[in-house]
């Protein structure tokens, strides 16, 4: 007796801009590299332990780079503060929460993950798997999954390595 077999093929689906419902994100990073400024984009929720103080830190050092953040959580108003207080505001984009998140990742020119803890890092294979050059924090968690020929890593809290990490990303022409 012959057995009946169906095969299910797992992967993840691409992105297709034109499904995108909410366009106002597409606008916002027009407009930013209208100004000649490259995007530097993160998805996740917002609190302490994902790190956003420090990419909020690091565009206001680097003023070339401007910043979306896709997601919501307890710490948007303190990063809203924050925000106004390093004068980045007009580099800076709150999103919000978005079903389908991977939809966006095209939109961005780097995808920098600055986890002081992390369970997985979905977000980070995301990123990867849609060849968004990616900078993130050296949790043992990722650099399990990655090497440093694969994603750039930088030193966990320390802005000098992630500025650093950002300046070889822009060198070696990644993006």
């Amino acid at each position: 007796m012959q057995a009946k077999m169906t095969v299910i093929h797992n992967g993840i689906r691409h992105p297709d801009i034109s499904s995108v419902s909410d366009f106002s994100i597409g606008n916002i990073v027009e407009k930013f590299h209208k100004k000649g400024l490259k995007v530097i984009g993160f998805v996740g929720m917002l609190n302490r332990r994902k790190g956003l103080d420090q990419l909020l830190h690091l565009i206001s050092y680097e003023q070339r780079f401007a910043l979306i953040i896709i997601g919501d959580g307890k710490r948007r108003t303190e990063l809203e503060k924050l925000s106004k207080n390093l004068r980045v505001t007009d580099r800076l984009y709150f999103c919000g929460f978005k079903r389908n998140v991977t939809d966006y990742f095209p939109f961005f020119d780097m995808f920098i993950m600055p986890s002081r803890s992390e369970g997985f890092g979905l977000a980070l294979i995301e990123a990867v798997q849609h060849k968004v050059p990616v900078i993130c924090s050296d949790l043992a968690v990722f650099t399990e999954l990655f090497n440093c020929n694969e994603i750039t890593f930088y030193e966990r809290e320390s802005i000098i390595s992630l500025r650093s990490a950002l300046i070889t990303l822009c060198k070696e022409g990644e993006f």
